[in-house]
């Protein structure tokens, strides 16, 4: 297979797409849309792959046997070995539960389709991300998808017109992106992990490649292309926010920014190309490969030794340890098996990296049906781990009273979560999550007074009209008829409750909504934040119990800073007034942040980091209910 000409301003700028990415999982703040690296990287690895296809097909030296077989070389080495590592480190460090859903990864990444399974698996319950080590090979199984299909594609076009192959892959690549768009405001999940709505990045990379682009003439036409390019990169790593609508249209920014640096590098070599050609970019380029496989399994695993992220040392570990392992797995794994001994028979490699998919696949099918190999005479630790896969669902009459991010709410049917009372003896509980983890709890109390309660709630939507959540596209029409509903029946105690950001915009809707509620004489109660967890809690008395220490909660467990935060803004902007009553769940049910994390029966309170179990909703509210009654 031909090789395309080395480009050292295309490794600095994987270099600096991949410590845009390491930066932003450490969530330091200074590189808010640093996640765009992997952006940067589908547009270089389409401009590298078309590049390679497309000149041997045109010398009919193309061959889908060589191809796969060079890819297998480049890439699953890497991938394996960091699989590996992340295996021992599972075995060692996870509990059984845990287990269960790292094998599932693992079998995932293996079969090319990480990307599809954390689509199907993860939702707003699911763990947290910081807690999945496989969780960023969602990009490689794009990649991986993209390289299997495409040769197909270019191989049945490069044998028509180049005018047909030119408009079909500008066809495939406005498709991509309209779909990549219009998902954002039905299915934001689908439209981040699924190649269909990110095709559109790797395209334009194959644009580049094989677009014959007019020449950039002089010294400053290419300058100028290459400074914009680089501009626009720059400003989506240091101005996008992870509340930025993405991918989409948003996605061109960096994406085209980075063709644009490729365009200007591939007759002449700008300035700017220049200083990222050379080292320490290029060197970090190198090793982008492993240093972004190892990264984010360093960063998860790290947390479970030292919690304490907020310690200016925990990004010194994470980022020296992951440098070191790239360096290790570049010079020791991906150098020796990308160099394979060249007359090695290509579908020998084949044949080998089958065979290694299959006993991955087969080892971590035997971790699933095992269920994580459990230790069955440790009642006492399973009946915890249980609660890591507690059924909320029932609790919050799913899909009808709390409806997921994927439900038009215009068509369920929510005459059921409506109370069935009269006005005065009526109440009705609004929010997100945080709303749907109390009703039972208060559905039962509340009934002892002689009320009926209902639920309208929705997924990370909280109780504010006229406010779009960006995640969350269902969720203005959601309030819009959760509200109609609300003055239709006009209850007694109106309950808001959710996971509240307690920034200007978002208090300022609020008071809007309070303000539209108070002319219908309705009794307004607003719910503070509830305890959020820096991790999962049944796990986190699991670790108590396998350490054999007293368990004593601690601040430190609680994301105290966020939480007083919050607590100090609504209270001093709700609080003390007539109109309506501010109650602070951290107040009521926590001593100075030192909340109780289970029952004395040894039943955990949540469930995750931040909802609570039918439990510690009946212990949360059994505090609440006498100051919202008065009584």
């Amino acid at each position: 297979m031909e090789r395309i000409r080395y480009r050292e301003d295309i490794n600095g700028l994987r270099g600096i797409a991949v410590l845009a990415v390491l930066f932003f999982h450490l969530n330091l703040g200074i590189l808010p849309g640093g996640y765009v690296g992997v952006d940067v990287f589908f547009v270089i690895s389409g401009y590298l792959i078309s590049s390679i296809i497309y000149r041997e097909i045109l010398n009919n030296r193309f061959s889908l046997t060589t191809f796969y077989e060079r890819r297998a070389k480049r890439i699953l080495p890497a991938l394996f070995s960091t699989i590996l590592l992340c295996s021992l480190m599972a075995y060692w460090q996870l509990f059984p539960i845990e287990l269960v859903s790292f094998a599932k990864s693992v079998m995932a990444s293996a079969l090319f389709s990480a990307n599809i399974y954390f689509y199907s698996s993860l939702g707003y319950f699911s763990p947290a991300a910081d807690e999945i080590p496989l969780l960023h090979l969602w990009s490689l199984g794009i990649e991986e998808q993209f390289y299997i299909l495409f040769p197909f594609l270019l191989m049945f076009l490069a044998r028509k017109s180049f005018k047909v192959l030119v408009i079909t892959i500008i066809s495939c690549l406005v498709i991509s992106l309209i779909l990549s768009q219009w998902m954002l405001y039905s299915r934001p999940t689908a439209a981040f992990y699924l190649l269909p709505f990110r095709a559109f990045e790797l395209l334009i990379g194959s644009l580049v490649a094989i677009g014959q682009l007019p020449r950039l003439s002089g010294k400053q036409l290419p300058f100028i292309v290459s400074a914009t390019g680089f501009g626009g990169i720059l400003y989506a790593i240091f101005l996008f926010n992870p509340q930025t609508r993405f991918p989409g249209f948003a996605a061109l920014l960096p994406c085209i920014g980075t063709a644009l640096v490729i365009w200007a590098g591939e007759q002449a070599c700008p300035l700017l190309n220049k200083m990222i050609s050379i080292n320490p970019w290029r060197w970090v380029g190198n090793i982008s490969y492993s240093l972004y496989l190892m990264h984010w399994p360093v960063i998860v695993f790290t947390k479970r030794f030292y919690p304490h992220t907020e310690h200016f040392i925990y990004p010194v570990i994470v980022i020296t340890l992951s440098f070191i392992l790239a360096y290790l797995n570049y010079t020791f794994i991906e150098q020796r098996f990308r160099h394979l001994r060249p007359q090695l028979n290509p579908q020998k490699v084949l044949a080998g990296s089958a065979a290694l998919i299959f006993l991955v696949a087969l080892t971590s099918s035997l971790t699933i049906y095992k269920h994580g190999f459990p230790d069955k005479r440790n009642k006492r630790l399973n009946k915890i781990l249980a609660y890591v896969n507690y059924d909320y669902k029932p609790g919050y009459h799913y899909g009808t009273c709390f409806l997921d991010e994927n439900q038009n709410p215009d068509q369920v049917d929510i005459a059921d979560c409506l109370p069935q009372e009269p006005q005065n003896k009526s109440a009705i509980l609004w929010g997100d999550s945080h709303a749907a983890h109390l009703y039972e709890a208060f559905k039962e109390n509340l009934a002892t007074k002689g009320y009926s309660t209902g639920l309208l709630s929705a997924s990370a939507c909280p109780p504010i009209i006229d406010m779009d959540v960006t995640a969350r596209p269902y969720c203005r029409r959601f309030n819009e008829i959760a509200f109609a509903n609300i003055l239709k029946i006009k209850p007694k105690i109106l309950i808001l409750s959710a996971i509240w950001f307690a920034d200007p915009h978002t208090m300022d809707m609020l008071e809007k909504t309070i303000q539209r509620l108070a002319k219908e004489k309705i009794q307004i109660v607003i719910l503070g934040i509830s305890p959020i967890y820096k991790a999962n809690v049944p796990l986190l008395i699991a670790n108590f119990l396998v350490m054999k220490i007293p368990m004593q909660p601690t601040k430190d467990m609680l994301d105290v800073e966020f939480l007083a935060r919050t607590d100090k803004i609504m209270l001093k902007r709700f609080g003390g007034r007539n109109d309506i009553q501010y109650i602070s769940i951290m107040d009521s049910f926590c001593s100075d942040y030192i909340c109780p994390l289970m029952t004395k029966a040894e039943v955990p309170l949540y469930y995750d980091g931040a909802h609570f179990t039918a439990a510690g909703s009946k212990l949360v509210v059994k505090e609440l209910s006498p100051l919202i009654l008065g009584a």
